[in-house]
């Protein structure tokens, strides 16, 4: 047998439980106002608004401001010009908004922060040819331009920036051939100047440019070799880009199937 108390405390837990439901229910047909703090220029959301960010690397948030950095930088860029710290930032900053961009699929705003990426770019690799991060990154934000381009139908424009980055690299690994990231990036610009050179659907060309060395078949071929190189050396062992190398291998792969 309960003690009384064991029964009055059931009784006030249904009651809690109900009181809860029809408050529930009546907030939901006409909800309070969210609550607007000053830093914000928009009310918090409601616990059922709220959804959680996509899983997967690298992590994607949507941010209150998502200019302000970019506005920071450029402010500081702005007001110093001589800043070179600050002009990387900068450059590193409208390279990865490009990124995130194209991966959502907006490749024409992703081509627009990469050409701002290249602006910063451009006088950096000039002042400092020497400095292989300068290159690599300018390259890299060259190599996804094209393909931004490229997506977006522009194919000459894409060229003329595949050759630019596939020039940078080229001088760059051939003066440090065991930097492994400037071999991987090259990888990529061969690869993105195959798809560049493709014939158009339907076609049965392999060779553009009248030679075969201008061949998408050419250029595929340049970029597995590398990355071949890479992997049986060792070198790409343990690095970043580790994770992408056979997705990528296996990818350019089907291309060269393709067109034999």
């Amino acid at each position: 047998m309960h003690k009384p108390i064991k029964y009055v405390e059931k009784g006030l837990s249904l009651a809690a439980k109900g009181a809860w439901a029809v408050f529930d229910s009546l907030n939901s047909i006409k909800p309070n106002p969210a609550f607007t703090p000053k830093w914000s220029e928009l009310p918090l959301q409601k616990s059922w608004q709220k959804v959680k960010p996509p899983l997967g690397w690298p992590r994607e948030t949507d941010s209150l401001c998502p200019n302000c950095v970019r506005e920071a930088r450029q402010s500081i860029v702005d007001g110093s010009p001589t800043d070179r710290q600050a002009s990387i930032d900068l450059m590193v900053s409208q390279l990865e908004t490009g990124e995130v961009l194209a991966r959502r699929g907006d490749y024409g705003t992703a081509a627009e922060h990469y050409r701002l990426a290249l602006a910063r770019g451009e006088p950096l690799v000039a002042s400092d040819p020497s400095y292989v991060y300068f290159r690599l990154t300018v390259a890299s934000a060259s190599t996804q331009l094209a393909q931004a381009l490229l997506v977006s139908g522009d194919a000459a424009a894409a060229e003329a920036v595949s050759r630019r980055a596939i020039d940078l690299v080229e001088a760059a690994s051939a003066k440090d051939p065991a930097d492994a990231r400037l071999r991987f990036e090259l990888a990529m610009a061969y690869a993105t100047m195959g798809d560049v050179v493709s014939p158009p659907a339907g076609s049965n060309s392999l060779v553009t440019n009248g030679n075969e060395d201008g061949s998408a078949r050419a250029w595929y071929e340049r970029s597995l070799e590398v990355l071949n190189e890479l992997r049986a050396s060792g070198r790409r062992a343990g690095g970043p880009l580790d994770h992408d190398e056979p997705q990528l291998i296996a990818t350019i792969e089907r291309k060269l199937i393709h067109r034999r």
